[in-house]
């Protein structure tokens, strides 16, 4: 049986735990080369041992993703150390503390829209050139945060809807080039970030936020598991979701289809 990512390149950014780092694995069972990039590099070395024996492999790129010269740089090394660079996984991103505009700290605001949108579109940028050559493809990790009105802080909201902006248009302004990008939208995902979350201090979030945003917790079907999202972003980054550019998946077992 073909692998769906024999003979491709994926660069995948926050991929030493949660989403990323159950992409990596994934691509790498399907024969796909992953240059894995995040901050932590003994966790990403740690994931490219669990991909030991399988048909691709990942490699492990100490990054911080927020910071346009080192994503410049991860690009850089996934073609030098490839030849080429088929896939951009945009993953990296961190939530807020759930306040609304009049009460959302700016330098909070800048963190959260630095690493969200501002990281992929560097990494997009710098990735194109080598995409464009290879008809490559571009899958975002955004949130229902992207495409709900207040799932979070108003930070992290805006970074998603942003995020979802991008992706159209990118996939517009390139589908006559051959180069695709969708984005996936995960309600909640058991990962480091989501429980980080439910730990905080109430010290750490506006509570008055928090009560908002997840008063509609009580309708969530369930939990989604960081896989699942992996299996989503494999098939889109395969040849097999040809057609499919500028698609907005959501992924919340059916929470916003209320």
């Amino acid at each position: 049986m073909t692998m769906l990512l024999e003979g491709k390149v994926a660069l995948i950014t926050g991929a030493s735990s949660g989403l990323g780092a159950a992409m990596a694995l994934r691509f790498a069972a399907e024969g796909a080369q992953v240059l894995a990039v995040a901050r932590r590099l003994d966790k990403l070395d740690e994931i490219a041992t669990q991909a030991a024996g399988m048909p691709g492999a990942v490699a492990a790129f100490k990054a911080d993703v927020s910071r346009a010269d080192e994503v410049r740089a991860a690009v850089a090394d996934a073609v030098a150390r490839f030849g080429r660079l088929d896939i951009l996984v945009n993953n990296a991103g961190m939530n807020d503390n759930f306040a609304a505009v009049g009460e959302m700290d700016e330098a909070l605001w800048r963190e959260v829209l630095t690493l969200n949108l501002d990281a992929a579109f560097h990494a997009s940028k710098a990735a194109m050139p080598h995409l464009l050559a290879a008809q490559g493809n571009i899958v975002n990790i955004a949130s229902i945060g992207g495409t709900e009105g207040a799932r979070s802080g108003v930070a992290y909201t805006v970074s998603k809807h942003a995020l979802v902006a991008m992706t159209k248009h990118t996939a517009f302004s390139y589908a006559k080039a051959g180069v695709r990008c969708n984005v996936i939208c995960p309600g909640p995902v058991e990962t480091p970030m989501v429980q980080a979350a439910m730990r905080l201090d109430p010290s750490q979030i506006d509570m008055d936020g928090a009560r908002r945003c997840n008063s509609g917790m009580k309708n969530l079907p369930r939990i989604g598991q960081p896989e699942e999202i992996s299996n989503v972003a494999c098939f889109l980054a395969s040849a097999q979701a040809s057609l499919l550019n500028g698609a907005v998946v959501v992924a919340d077992a059916g929470w916003t289809a209320y």
